[in-house]
């Protein structure tokens, strides 16, 4: 009997009842299923409750702590090769002869492809990419490409990978699977065929590659790519050409990693118009000694924490200003990139002048001693006398400087702080309003303090521009290409400026050209991906990362008659939460949100149904919804389903009330 899908729920009976024969043993010398437990951290771990919860199961009726594992592994996603990997590290470590048998238990069952290639691969000319099969059980299996009947030399791993892709790389492709009992398959084939890239739009395209990093021993990993494509790109990341479970995201994040937790990442975005795998990087782990002098500079120089605010206003309430197309988009992929560097980012959209003043003051008070700190705006702006302002999302069109954020009133606490580097960037036009006012005693854009940057889309009394076909703004394109680069700060925001002056944007009505300011008292080389200091005890921020953290596993809503359903959660910006209902596999019902309210307890909720570009494919259904202004919450967020179970003529409501606050309501609310 084949297990299907590689669930650990599939798994025949006589393989389960052999796991516990063989792992039920109190004797951890043996390999029991607590020794196993221990093997599976840090992709799986437990609570010593949770671990005594499962020894308990032995008084009951045929109760097995292995077999309690086994239903929360399967419940965790966690497949069957992986379950393998894990018995054959505690068999090599115990060499017990029970182990050995279940590991040969397993090569006995059938072979079977558990991943096949896409029927189609259509690339650009010069293009790669990435063709992955995979099989079970994993234990002692060879892999083998061909094209047509031909084997490829050298092509014997899980993924087949061909790069700057011509006319030969076209046609038929399969591979062949075998283990060490002669057993063998074949996958599908599949077809690589080249395409016009002018016209290749819809398959994934990725902007932001991920970066080779040095890791300090027991420091945190932060990967970040980005792509685009129609439909939104979905994401996986991989480690040494194994998929990494729940890494599901635009950025991974990985803390407290040792000497073996280094090897080889990339990420592969996909679509149902294909898929495209990023760059392949190395990420090394290393003890602080070895690092390289670049490397260390911040964590000798004291880097205690790196934290950011991004703010992105595109939805005007007032009509009579023009429309912002990229604001949302440019604040997503700077926060992904910024979290992939170190920066604990709170992210949030569309804010009114008192949550902005709210959110640049909460922010400043956690400046401290031997920190970075960045700020970010992208939204309309405009200048006057010699003060440029941030427009809110309740501002306007009379530009009236009381409706407004003065820049000041970001700059002057930032550089009032005790903070190491303080980078403001500020992505707004700077024209003056056609009206004449009286300046107002102001610092504008002083800088008195050394180690403080600023930066400018534009210069004084100039706008900013954007292209709608664009994916993000010109200051943010080129931000997202040079922020995450090891030089120092100010040698990074020169490149910034040497892009957008190579662009040659241009006024269509005057034909000026945009120039980015920039205004520095950067007194040494700073680096924003400065590693922390191991040693610095920062507990004040951990709520400002706190503010984009939502539960990564389903949340069981529903549980009647067979009928099981979940709710999936997923960040899309600090202040912006999506939410899917999913009926799990099995279930006959159909699960709709009620939405009678567009408001609930001061947030607005609105149905999913069109395509955007920060939007995983997952999320894209007539069962998700988006939830809006977070920071207006007042008392509990409640959700309202109704559930319509086949056979029965009656639908079913339920109501989910989430008590913790989530995301930046948790700092708004405290």
């Amino acid at each position: 009997m084949a297990y299907q899908n590689n669930k650990i729920d599939d798994l025949p009976p006589n393989i389960k009842k052999e796991l516990a024969t063989a792992l039920d043993s109190r004797n951890s010398s043996n390999g029991n299923w607590r020794a196993l437990i221990q093997l599976m951290s840090p992709t799986v771990v437990y609570q010593r409750s949770q671990i005594e919860s499962f020894a308990m199961t032995i008084l009951q009726p045929h109760g097995s702590p292995t077999r309690a594992l086994l239903t929360d592994l399967a419940i965790r996603g966690i497949t069957v090769p992986q379950l393998v990997r894990w018995i054959s590290q505690l068999h090599s470590r115990t060499q017990s002869h029970q182990l050995q048998a279940l590991l040969t238990l397993f090569q006995q069952m059938p072979l079977e492809i558990i991943k096949q290639p896409n029927e189609l691969y259509r690339q650009p000319k010069g293009s790669s990419v990435a063709i992955h099969c995979e099989a079970s059980p994993s234990t002692s299996l060879s892999y083998q490409w061909f094209k047509r009947k031909e084997p490829l030399a050298g092509k014997t791993q899980p993924f087949l990978q061909l790069s700057d892709v011509c006319q030969e790389d076209e046609g038929y492709y399969i591979c062949r699977v075998a283990n060490t009992t002669g057993q063998y398959v074949f996958s599908n084939w599949t077809k690589v065929e080249l395409t016009d890239s002018e016209n290749h739009l819809a398959k994934p395209l990725i902007t932001t590659q991920p970066r080779c990093t040095q890791i300090a021993l027991g420091g945190m990993l932060c990967l970040y790519c980005d792509a685009v494509g129609d439909p939104a790109p979905e994401y996986q990341w991989y480690r040494n050409d194994c998929p990494i479970p729940r890494a599901k995201q635009r950025e991974y994040n990985k803390t407290n990693m040792s000497l073996d937790d280094g090897g080889k990442f990339f990420c592969i975005a996909s679509n149902s118009s294909g898929q495209t795998v990023s760059d392949v990087i190395d990420v090394l782990v290393v003890k602080h000694s070895a690092l390289s002098p670049t490397t260390t500079r911040g964590v000798e120089r004291g880097v205690s924490d790196k934290i950011a605010l991004l703010i992105g206003n595109k939805d005007y309430k007032n009509g009579k200003l023009s429309k912002l197309y990229h604001p949302t988009n440019d604040v997503c992929d700077l926060a992904g990139m910024l979290r992939s560097i170190g920066f604990k980012v709170v992210s949030l959209v569309d804010l009114t002048l008192a949550e902005m003043r709210f959110a640049v003051q909460q922010f400043c008070k956690l400046l401290d001693k031997d920190m970075y700190a960045l700020f970010y705006f992208a939204g309309h702006g405009f200048e006057d006398g010699n003060q440029s302002y941030l427009m809110p999302v309740d501002a306007s069109n009379t530009y009236d400087t009381k409706e407004n954020l003065s820049a000041s009133e970001v700059i002057q606490p930032m550089q009032s702080s005790q903070a190491k580097l303080n980078v403001i960037l500020l992505d707004s036009c700077r024209t003056r309003p056609s009206r004449t006012e009286t300046p107002r005693p102001d610092p504008g854009l002083n800088i008195e303090k050394k180690n403080v940057i600023i930066a400018f889309g534009c210069c004084s009394r100039k706008p900013v521009f954007e292209n709608e076909a664009k994916t993000n703004g010109y200051f943010a394109i080129y931000l997202l290409k040079n922020l995450g680069k090891e030089d120092d700060v100010d040698a990074v925001l020169r490149d910034v400026s040497r892009d957008i002056d190579d662009e040659d944007i241009r006024d269509p009505e005057n034909d000026q050209k945009q120039v980015v300011f920039r205004q520095s008292t950067l007194t040494e080389a700073l680096s924003l991906r400065a590693p922390l200091n191991p040693n610095a005890i920062i507990n004040s921020t951990d709520g400002w990362k706190a503010a984009h953290e939502i539960p990564e596993t389903p949340i069981e809503v529903f549980n009647e008659d067979g009928c099981v359903v979940d709710l999936m959660f997923y960040a899309e910006f600090s202040n912006v939460l999506l939410v899917k209902a999913r009926v799990q596999e099995g279930s006959e019902a159909f699960v709709n949100f009620t939405l009678d309210q567009k408001e609930c307890n001061g947030c607005v909720m609105e149905q999913i149904t069109e395509k955007e570009p920060t939007l995983p494919d997952r999320f894209r259904s007539n069962q998700a919804i988006r939830i809006r202004d977070l920071q207006r919450l007042k008392g509990d967020l409640v959700i309202n389903l109704e559930i319509r179970i086949e056979k029965e003529s009656k639908p079913k409501s339920i109501q989910y009330r989430m008590k913790d606050k989530p995301l930046y309501a948790k700092i708004v609310q405290a």
